[in-house]
Parts: structure tokens; C-alpha cells; sequence
């Protein structure tokens, strides 16, 4: 009886330190959300014509015709994201539904929340970069970690350039007023500091 008192103790002890981790990660997550919310403009500048002069004509040519005259240039974005994701292989995707969160603020950084069910199954976790820290984090059932990659040149090399990469899909994209879908991700309002 005793030996079972013990060994629960210690199964406990090892859950609430599992937990306490993940709660910190969330903090951590969070604490960059917010710093990357505070790079947003209050009034961002329009775009025009001579923010493109001197480019390479083809380069001008894309800029004028995915951009409206006027448009404001937001500097962070915030996506709402919704639709499957697998968590299989190739060819057993196992596909479960997910729903996302992001802020984007080039060149700064990203965190970008995601939680997805496959049946009884729960994961969610987040990746994210911000000056010299970047992350990969995901969890079963929120105590349970999977995934834990940080801290790491390579990962924040690639965390970089992802962050560049999206930049030009959404944060630009997002100047097009006449994009308010892609597939299952909505772009909600930019941000813009009060």
C-alpha cells in the first residue's frame, strides 16, 4: 500500500511539473505576442507610386498591380486560421481539425497558437521567433510534451526566414483590399497601436 502512495505522489509531482512547463511556455509565447503587438503603427504610411521607383520594372510591375494606390501599410498582421491538418504520413494523413492564431511583425518576429483534435487525441502548441529566441512547442493534452525544439542556429536561421517568407504573403498581401480569404485562413484587422 505504501509502495502505491509513493508511486502516485511521484506521478503527481511529475504532472504538476510537466504542467508548470507548459504554463511558463504559454506565459513565454504570450510575453512575445505582446511585444510583437507593440511594434504596430498607429498610422501606417499609404502606398504610391514612388515607394516603387527604382525597382526592377518586373518587380514594379508586381508591386503596383497587387497593391492599390492608397493602401495602408500595415507593419503587423494578425491571421485567424481554421481548416485540417495531418497527423499522419503521406499517405495516411489522418487529417483532424485545427484552428490558429498568428502575429506576424517583420522583420521581428511571429508566434503563431495552434490546437487540433483527431478524435479523443488533443494537441496545440505554438512555434515562434523574436530577436535571438525562436521555438517549436507542441503538446498532448497540455502536459504531455512532444515537440520541444528552441535555442537552436539552425531553427532560428529558418525561423527567419519563414517570418521573411510570410511577410510577403500576408503582411503585403494584406494591403490588397480585395483579399479577405485565402483558402481556409482569415486575415482579421492589422493591428494599429491606440
Amino acid at each position: 500500500m505504501r509502495i502505491v502512495a509513493l508511486v502516485l505522489a511521484a506521478l503527481v509531482v511529475a504532472l504538476a511539473g510537466l504542467r508548470a512547463w507548459r504554463i511558463a511556455e504559454l506565459h513565454d509565447a504570450d510575453e512575445v505576442w505582446r511585444g510583437l503587438a507593440s511594434k504596430a503603427v498607429a498610422n501606417p504610411s499609404n502606398f504610391d507610386e514612388s515607394l516603387v521607383e527604382g525597382l526592377p520594372e518586373p518587380a514594379r510591375r508586381y508591386f503596383l498591380s497587387t497593391i492599390e494606390i492608397g493602401a495602408p501599410l500595415y507593419t503587423v498582421a494578425e491571421i485567424q486560421m481554421t481548416g485540417e491538418i495531418g497527423l499522419g504520413d503521406k499517405n495516411a494523413p489522418e487529417y483532424g481539425a485545427m484552428g490558429a492564431h498568428q502575429i506576424l511583425a517583420p522583420p521581428y518576429g511571429l508566434v503563431w497558437k495552434v490546437e487540433t483534435n483527431k478524435g479523443f487525441l488533443r494537441i496545440s502548441g505554438s512555434d515562434g521567433f523574436h530577436g535571438d529566441k525562436s521555438w517549436t512547442r507542441f503538446w498532448i493534452f497540455d502536459v504531455v510534451p512532444i515537440v520541444h525544439i528552441s535555442d537552436d542556429d539552425d531553427h532560428a536561421r529558418s525561423a527567419f526566414g519563414r517570418v521573411i517568407a510570410e511577410a510577403v504573403f500576408w503582411t503585403l498581401l494584406r494591403s490588397f483590399h480585395k483579399l479577405e480569404r485565402a483558402g481556409n485562413l482569415l486575415i482579421t484587422t492589422p493591428l494599429a497601436r491606440l
